[in-house]
């Protein structure tokens, strides 16, 4: 037999042959076997991967040197309405981990009783976020905080009902001329807003952005809401009341249709001050919807036309996945840093990289001249 000529010797060839096939199989079959893709925030893994929890979305990204990778991440769960709309079996659901919106037209909050230690997530439709413009006033103004907006004493609220270049939003005060301070009412706004054209504002001015909360108007990236003064007729923030407190009937405003000619349109859409007390306060106060204002948070667009907060800011277009219906971001400029190297000039408009450069501005050796920039240290060589 095999085994018979030297049976001791045979034993010791298997001995060494098993282990060897045992190793190639284990490795045919962890080579035929996808790895799991990285679900750590920040990272992808540059392999053909998959997902260890089905759960889990299979994102395909790229790498800054242009590779394909992949990534794995958690769906949050999806509140049904705004987050000023809450359900409280809605609010219960949350994710206690890294996790992504499904609808790139919601966004992430952190769920109410979650720390900033060990956040919850969920996606909640964003509350719209407007620019608003008096009824009367030409399409070009809107809600501007007027310089040096910090209203003074309560007697100075009727005089602030002048116009000028820059006119205090609101009609004119229609006081007595009884002499003696004003009695202050409780929404008095803390900064005046001014109605006017954007490009007549100071210097970075920009229309004030209001963020729809309940029935107040919040202005975005503050804590401040839009306040009505009816001693003075004017417009203004302030701090954001309480619901049901007599200070929040000043900042409590109706979605309305705004008629024009007799007939509504959606793009007269207007706030008005809360009709259950707008007679008290001497007629309604209104301002129109001039646009409404495109998402900046990563990953979250808008969808319904809507314009950049900031005016040189870029506008994307990004198609829904489901119908293919547009929707809308915007995003700071990305301005390329200027060449440092001698000899080299970057001929598209660029900024220092290292603040403490100054800016070189020369031009192209090669026809047809073009401007071009260049960065050195303050009193070195400049690179062109």
């Amino acid at each position: 037999s095999w085994l018979g000529g030297d049976a001791e010797g045979s034993w010791r060839q298997l001995g060494v042959i098993v282990p060897l096939l045992a190793v190639a199989i284990s490795f045919m079959v962890m080579s035929n076997r996808l790895a799991y893709c990285t679900e750590q925030e920040g990272l992808c893994t540059t392999t053909a991967c998959s997902c260890a929890d089905p759960a889990h979305h299979l994102r395909e990204l790229r790498t800054p040197e242009g590779r394909e990778c992949w990534h794995c991440v958690a769906i949050c769960p999806s509140q049904v309405g705004s987050l000023h709309e809450t359900n409280s079996s809605d609010a219960a659901s949350c994710y206690p981990g890294n996790c992504e919106c499904a609808d790139p037209t919601q966004e992430r909050v952190r769920a109410e009783g979650s720390s900033l230690d060990s956040p919850c997530w969920r996606c909640v439709t964003p509350s719209p976020v407007v620019s608003l413009q008096g009824p009367e006033d030409p399409a070009e103004s809107c809600l501007i905080r007027a310089p040096r907006s910090r209203l003074l004493a309560a007697s100075a609220s009727r005089a602030g009902s002048g116009s000028g270049g820059a006119g205090v939003a609101g009609p004119a005060a229609a006081g007595s001329g009884t002499a003696g301070p004003l009695v202050s009412p409780p929404g008095e706004p803390l900064l005046r807003l001014a109605l006017t054209a954007e490009d007549v504002a100071l210097p970075n001015a920009s229309c004030a952005a209001f963020v729809r909360e309940g029935l107040a108007l919040r202005e975005k990236n503050t804590s401040l809401c839009l306040s009505w003064n009816s001693l003075g007729a004017i417009w203004g923030l302030g701090k954001c009341a309480s619901a049901g407190t007599s200070e929040a009937d000043y900042q409590s405003f109706d979605w309305v249709d705004m008629p024009e000619n007799g007939s509504k349109n959606a793009s007269t859409q207007g706030f008005c001050l809360t009709s259950a007390k707008a007679d008290s306060f001497g007629g309604a106060a209104c301002q129109n919807v001039r646009h409404h204002v495109c998402a900046t948070e990563a990953g979250v667009c808008t969808p319904r036309d809507c314009e950049c907060e900031e005016k040189h800011w870029i506008k994307h277009e990004l198609p829904l996945r489901d119908t293919g219906a547009s929707c809308w971001s915007c995003a700071a400029p990305v301005i390329p840093y200027c060449s440092t190297q001698p000899g080299t000039c970057t001929a598209t408009a660029c900024e220092c990289e290292d603040p403490t450069h100054e800016k070189i501005t020369s031009n192209t050796t090669e026809m047809p001249l073009r401007t071009c920039w260049s960065c050195r240290p303050p009193g070195g060589r400049a690179a062109f």
